[in-house]
């Protein structure tokens, strides 16, 4: 019995040293990489450069179907805000990011729940997910950082171009019916 009892002091000790000892190589690893940041401030300091981009706003039949539609207004006040954020912002906020784009792919509404919108949010979500996972790295390059800021923003503007299109064909498909019943009314007056 005191065999036991002293095994499993010796057991449960060994279990107490080893989780105190794992515990602080994970604080290590955090303090590394905030030196690191630290280290590189000026670099990440820089503000995250979108003017190359080419920015697609909706037009106003897709704005009013997605007035609504929070999750989507959260990605898109998120992506607005990408104009002021400087690169430690966007790692600040990664979590953030993709935490929205997640809900939003969770949650299409009506008009937009088409292939090729429902493909640009995976896009998106895919984007994020990326950024999240590279800037939880322990040294992160500012350069891919940018990279990747630009590439979440430039697939939340496709979005919108496919949110557009939704619009754009039933505008269209409008359209060649009036024309067709026009021009079936002109057929019988003709008879």
């Amino acid at each position: 019995m005191r065999k036991r009892f002293s095994f499993f002091l010796l057991l449960s000790c060994c279990a107490l040293m080893f989780s105190v000892l794992s515990c602080s190589d994970s604080g290590d690893t955090r303090k590394e990489s905030s030196s690191y940041l630290e280290k590189h401030s000026a670099v990440f300091a820089q503000e995250l450069d979108l003017k190359q981009l080419s920015k697609t706003k909706l037009i106003p039949a897709a704005k009013r179907a997605s007035d609504n539609w929070i999750e989507y207004l959260t990605v898109k006040s998120e992506i607005e805000r990408f104009g002021n954020y400087t690169l430690r912002d966007l790692i600040a906020n990664r979590t953030t990011i993709a935490k929205a784009v997640e809900r939003l792919q969770d949650s299409v509404n009506a008009p937009f729940q088409v292939i090729p919108v429902e493909a640009r949010i995976n896009v998106l979500f895919t984007k994020a997910k990326v950024l999240e996972q590279y800037a939880k790295r322990s040294k992160v390059d500012a350069a891919k950082i940018e990279e990747l800021g630009q590439d979440i923003a430039q697939a939340f503007y496709n979005l919108n171009i496919q949110m557009n299109e939704v619009f754009y064909k039933r505008e269209r498909n409008f359209h060649f019916d009036m024309d067709r019943r026009q021009d079936s009314i002109l057929k019988t007056e003709q008879d």
